[in-house]
Order: C-alpha cells, then sequence, then structure tokens
C-alpha cells in the first residue's frame, strides 16, 4: 500500500520517515530497561529483545506473573508487545509472534508453536532456504536455525542440503 493510498484511507494518518540507526538505539535501550527481570538480556532486532529468566523467575513470583509484570510496564509506558516464556528460545519466539497461549509449559513446546504450522502450511511443498523462512517470519538468523532444527525434528519442515521443504 503505497502512502498516498494509507492517507486517503485514514485522512489524520501520521507518516515519517524511518531511521534505522534511532529503532536500534531504543531497541537497546529497551533492552538495558529489560535487565530489571534478568541479567541476560539481548536486542533481537528488527523489533525483539531476548530474556533469559531462567533463575530469576522466583523474584516474581514465577513465570506468569513476570510475564504479566513486563507486559503491564510496557503498556504503561506506550509501548505495544507480545510475550513468551517456554523452554526453548526458538518457541518463544514464535509464540511471542505467533501463538495464543504466552506460557509455554516444559515439553509443549509442539501444541504451542500450531500458528506458526498454520503459516507454514500455506506454503507446504514448497522448497526454501534460511534468508526466505527470516523473511516469512521475520525472525534472526540466530533464532531462525534452531526454530528451523525444532520443525524439522517436528516433520514440520525436511532439511536437504541447504534447503528445506514444508511437509
Amino acid at each position: 500500500m503505497t502512502v498516498t493510498h494509507a492517507q486517503s484511507l485514514v485522512p489524520d494518518l501520521t507518516v515519517v520517515e524511518v531511521k534505522p540507526e534511532e529503532d536500534e538505539a531504543a531497541l537497546d535501550r529497551l533492552g538495558l530497561w529489560c535487565v530489571m527481570y534478568s541479567p541476560l538480556v539481548t536486542p533481537d532486532p528488527p523489533d525483539g529483545v531476548f530474556i533469559d529468566v531462567a533463575g530469576s523467575t522466583h523474584l516474581f513470583h514465577g513465570e506468569i506473573a513476570l510475564m504479566e509484570d513486563l507486559c503491564k510496564r510496557l503498556k504503561q509506558a506506550g509501548i505495544s508487545g507480545r510475550a513468551a516464556i517456554s523452554d526453548t528460545p526458538g518457541c518463544s519466539w514464535a509464540v511471542a509472534r505467533y501463538g495464543e497461549n504466552m506460557h509455554v509449559p516444559p515439553g509443549r513446546a509442539s501444541e504451542a508453536i500450531a500458528s506458526l504450522r498454520k503459516l507454514l502450511a500455506s506454503y507446504k511443498g514448497r522448497r526454501f532456504l534460511v534468508p526466505e523462512f527470516k523473511s516469512w517470519t521475520n525472525i534472526s538468523r540466530k533464532y531462525a536455525i534452531p526454530l528451523l532444527e525444532y520443525l524439522d525434528r517436528q516433520h514440520v519442515t525436511r532439511r536437504e542440503g541447504d534447503a528445506r521443504v514444508v511437509l
């Protein structure tokens, strides 16, 4: 959709120029702010922050309470966001972006990524490379590879050399 088309649909739409360096700096600041939840925080450009909360959830009376506190504080700061906690980074990433239940008990990752399976179903039989998967899911390579390996084990995808096929 062009800007002109969008403005015709929403007359009071405000359009601002993209400044990637400012977005990156803001994500870094958000990552620093998230250190209140764990000392292990990593910005995950373009729009995420990974927080390893193993060992710190008890300080917030459990995983769900920590996640609820994080989401509440983000909302109060005017930041829209989604969060997920699971036993693997790839599952947490997928659930935060595509899932419904944001808390995934250990061993329940396959159930939690059902919505990601639905997304991939539209590509059934298609052969793809990691960069294409990153484009479909807006995920960094750091998380794409472990997630794809998990999807291979779950028979959602199959690796064929450098490529994969959606089953």
